[in-house]
C-alpha cells in the first residue's frame, strides 16, 4: 500500500498513517494469511530527508517503509506516473511553506501493478475490509 504525503503535514498524513497501522493491528489480530506492506511516499524531498523519515515512519508502525527523493523534480514524476497531485504553495517570508497533495492509497499487487486506488474517508475497518477484499481477488 503506496501513501503520499509529507512528515510536516498537520493533519491528514499523521491520521492517515495512524488509520493504516490500526488496520494492519486489525488484520494481524485476524489472523490474515497476507499483511500489507506501508510504504509512505514523501511529497516534500527539500524538507523529508531521510534521516527524518527514518524517525517518523516507524512511529506509526515499526514495519512502515518511508521513502523521499533526493530531488523533487524525481519525486514529481514518479507522482505524476501514479496520478498524484502535488502543489508546493510559495514560500512564506519567514521561509515556511505547505504541500497540497492527493490523498488516495495505491494498492499494487505483489508484481508491482496496480491493484486499487482507495479514497478517503478511510476507516481501519474499511481499509480492512477493502485489503481483505482486494487479496481474495475476483469472487
Amino acid at each position: 500500500m503506496l501513501f503520499f504525503g509529507y512528515a510536516n503535514c498537520p493533519e491528514f498524513c499523521p491520521a492517515t498513517l495512524t488509520t493504516l497501522a490500526l488496520m494492519k493491528k486489525r488484520l494481524r489480530a485476524s489472523g490474515a494469511a497476507v499483511l500489507p506492506q506501508v510504504i509512505f511516499i514523501s511529497v516534500d524531498a527539500q524538507r523529508d530527508t531521510p534521516q527524518l523519515l527514518a524517525k517518523y515512519v516507524p512511529y506509526f508502525d515499526p514495519e512502515f517503509i518511508g521513502v523521499t527523493a533526493a530531488y523533487q523534480p524525481s519525486f514529481e514524476a514518479l507522482a505524476r506516473d501514479f496520478g498524484v497531485s502535488v502543489i508546493i504553495e510559495p514560500k512564506q517570508a519567514d521561509g515556511s511553506y505547505m504541500v497540497d497533495h492527493s490523498s488516495t492509497i495505491m494498492v499494487l499487487d505483489p508484481s508491482g501493478k496496480l491493484a486499487a486506488i482507495l479514497t478517503g474517508p478511510f476507516t481501519a475497518e474499511s481499509l480492512q475490509a477493502d485489503f481483505q477484499r482486494i487479496v481474495a481477488g475476483p469472487a
